[in-house]
């Protein structure tokens, strides 16, 4: 069995049996549209790698099980530089084949794939995708802020808004007032 068949199992094992959990906000905290974010639909038979899903502060990227993906705030565009002892920690989302897989009805052309010596990683916007060891079901958010990992909206941006379901994360700082991030233009804005 291979290395990234074992990582897959292992992700997927910590997602069967569980629930999409979500709460109705947005990286503004103001309530989301009515209308349901895309890629949002159950993980199913579209084949989707790729989905959403709400947490208390955003709509944010999920692997098609629910699970939440994450971007290194710290990885140049295209580049997957956590390794080792980090991925880890930071699983990357390693996708079979050499071309984009399904990602639903979000828009195809933001992602890309990113060769490693260990296979193709899944990025978006050229963040590389991560998942985190500690979220242990769909709708977990516990990486968010963590050694400079955030959450990821379905435009590709990374989403540096607190967790406000966690403690101040460790390796960070607690922030007042965020803000999205554009995918070129990595930066939190925090205040007293």
């Amino acid at each position: 069995m291979t290395r990234t068949n074992i990582r897959k199992l292992a992700v997927a094992g910590a997602a069967a049996g569980a629930l999409i959990v979500g709460a109705s906000a947005h990286t503004s905290a103001s309530a989301p549209p009515e209308t349901t974010p895309p890629g949002s639909e159950a993980p199913g038979g579209d084949g989707g790698v790729v989905g959403t899903a709400t947490c208390t502060f955003c709509w944010l990227l999920t692997d098609g099980s629910g699970m939440t993906l994450y971007a290194f705030a710290s990885d140049p565009a295209g580049e997957v530089t956590c390794v080792d002892d980090c991925a880890a920690e930071w699983p990357p989302l390693f996708v079979d084949g050499d071309s984009v897989p399904a990602v639903r009805d979000l828009d195809p052309s933001l992602f890309s794939l990113i060769e490693t010596d260990d296979g193709n990683v899944l990025a978006i916007n050229g963040h590389a995708l991560y998942f985190f060891v500690d979220d242990e079901a769909p709708g977990d958010v516990t990486g968010q802020g963590v050694d400079d990992f955030f959450v990821v909206s379905p435009e590709g941006n990374l989403i540096t808004a607190p967790n406000p379901d966690a403690a101040s994360p460790e390796g960070t700082e607690e922030a007042g007032d965020t803000a999205t991030t554009e995918a070129a233009d990595i930066t939190a804005t925090t205040t007293s």
